[in-house]
């Protein structure tokens, strides 16, 4: 029975921090990341009951931001995100500078296997396509308010995908390097086509882009000047 007082002197600090019922503000009010942690480590190990996972989405780091835009910045050049400060991101992933997915909420927007790429001292962004710009209904400027946890579940890439990539060895060795978020890039971008045909394009563009070693940053640049195409 030692994990049942563990657990509630956790949640007294993680849940009712300051006598708030739900999830405080980030940017406002201080939550303990160590509690955070060691609760959701207890409950990986099975060291408390998984009914316990009832609780997890109190643990969602909320903050507010805008939404901006890069200038001159390499394979970012034009880019609309949204900065994670390293005090927030610390709160989602403890001491971590890699970087990694999140799911949770922007505004009213669902958000799964969404990823935050660093920037440099903890520091991370989260990039706002044109996709989601859409469904935000916002611009450059606007404010959003931002609902992120850590998002560990399984992605699976797409099966179409991995079996064709498999036909050009250069093109799989340079995808098989890559961290799994980079490889949901691609695997996201052939999955969100409509039609078989626009499908097998992407595919055959997601190849070449490997074949030349291309970030997904780059073959999307290239992608839209078509400057890249199928063979």
């Amino acid at each position: 029975m030692k994990w049942f007082f563990y657990v509630l002197f956790l949640l007294k600090e993680v849940v009712f921090f300051r006598g708030c019922r739900y999830p405080p503000v980030a940017d406002t009010i201080p939550i303990s990341t160590k509690a955070i942690s060691d609760l959701q480590i207890c409950i990986r190990r099975r060291q408390i009951p998984m009914s316990i996972l009832f609780y997890l989405p109190l643990y969602m780091i909320s903050f507010k931001a805008t939404l901006q835009k890069f200038g001159m910045q390499g394979e970012k050049t034009g880019w609309i995100y949204i900065a994670v400060p390293a005090d927030i991101s610390q709160q989602i992933k403890p001491n971590y500078k890699k970087s990694y997915r999140v799911k949770g909420k922007i505004d009213k927007v669902v958000i799964t296997a969404g990823a935050l790429l660093p920037m440099g001292e903890g520091n991370f962004i989260f990039a706002v396509n044109a996709t989601l710009r859409k469904q935000l209904k916002k611009i450059q400027g606007a404010e959003v308010k931002v609902q992120f946890e850590e998002d560990d579940d399984v992605v699976k890439l797409s099966s179409e995908l991995l079996e064709c990539i498999k036909e050009d060895p250069e093109a799989a060795k340079y995808f098989n390097a890559l961290p799994p978020s980079h490889k949901n890039y691609y695997s996201n971008w052939v999955k969100s086509a409509k039609s078989e045909q626009v499908i097998a394009k992407r595919i055959a563009t997601v190849i070449r882009a490997c074949g030349m070693k291309m970030s997904y940053g780059e073959m999307m640049k290239a992608y839209k000047e078509e400057k890249i195409t199928s063979p």
